[in-house]
């Protein structure tokens, strides 16, 4: 007997390659609903995302659905209503469809910015900015969904994703070094933790598969490949675009001296903004690894330099 499996947000990147590897799949048979604005389900709507599960039935929903980078400057209100509140409502239309299982994308920016050298699912949540305030109550709503209705949610934490657009600190990164306008404060050293996408895909695929998953309760997995360096981040990014890059640095120190005394004046970088550049944002995959005998064998890195070549492209 195959599976029905629901992908909500099926036509945004995310979706589109989880409902390309599911239908790859055996015994797998996935429903994409249309987008909202071509009168698909609007997961902000309770009653049109009900009405949309109890019309196919499915065994597993996977909620893809989401607007990246909430700002003041974009209608903020609207974007944070779907990553806060369409989750929830997901949540209970697929209870109420007879469904055993949500999968839920959220986003690893729900964690507190922190001096640990790697972030698991056991590190606090303090997040920073509207979109990653939307992406935690997003969480937090679904989970008080699916206990009162008693069914099982995987909440999964992606690490960034490269393929899917360039976008905050990794755009500015990509701008900086394709005008050359980068200068490398630090040694590169520094860690940052990506995902690929085909790595996302073959993970949804696995807790789809696995039987148990519907009957754990509320789990909570950090999805990442491991992580690479700053340097080979820049590298790799200004090898694609067809330019170089400084050989010489400016110490840590001295970035950071200038930055406080003249920063946001002349194009010289704030601090904190500084200080994100050197930080390592290294996230554990660790527990999802094990739970589920999963190899993160994808090359983000490659990824990232296909996105910004098609960019170049068009």
């Amino acid at each position: 007997m195959s599976i029905r499996v629901a992908v909500i947000g099926g036509t945004g990147f995310l979706g589109r390659n989880i409902c390309r590897r599911l239908e790859e799949e055996p015994g797998v048979e996935v429903f994409r609903p249309s987008s909202p604005s071509e009168g698909g389900p609007d997961i902000i709507d309770p009653e049109s995302i009900g009405r949309y599960l109890q019309s196919v039935r499915p065994d597993v929903v996977v909620n893809a659905a989401g607007i990246a980078h909430v700002s003041e400057e974009v209608d903020s209100a609207h974007s944070f209503d779907v990553n806060a509140q369409g989750p929830a409502n997901v949540v209970r239309g697929a209870h109420e469809s007879g469904c055993r299982l949500v999968i839920h994308l959220s986003s690893v920016l729900v964690y507190a910015r922190s001096a640990a050298s790697v972030v698991d699912e056991t590190s606090g949540l303090s997040p920073e900015g509207l979109y990653a305030e939307s992406k935690a109550l997003g969480e937090e709503l679904a989970r008080s969904e699916a206990d009162r209705a008693g069914m099982s949610l995987v909440v999964l934490r992606l690490a960034v994703v490269p393929q899917a657009g360039v976008y905050g600190n990794l755009a500015e990164l990509v701008s900086a070094v394709g005008t050359r306008r980068f200068l490398w404060v630090g040694d590169g050293g520094n860690l940052k933790s990506l995902l690929s996408i085909r790595d996302l895909a073959n993970a949804v695929i696995e807790v789809v598969r696995r039987p148990d998953a519907s009957n754990s309760g509320c789990s909570t997995y950090n999805l990442a490949n491991p992580p690479v360096t700053m340097k080979a981040l820049v590298e790799r990014i200004a090898e694609t675009q067809g330019v170089g890059i400084p050989r010489w640095k400016v110490p840590r120190w001295l970035a950071l001296t200038v930055s406080h005394l003249a920063g946001g004046v002349f194009g010289i970088p704030e601090p904190r903004r500084i200080l994100r550049f050197l930080e390592s944002d290294v996230y554990s995959a660790r527990r999802f690894a094990d739970d589920f005998d999963f190899a993160f064998a994808g090359d983000p890195l490659s990824e990232l330099a296909d996105a910004l070549g098609k960019t170049v492209e068009r």
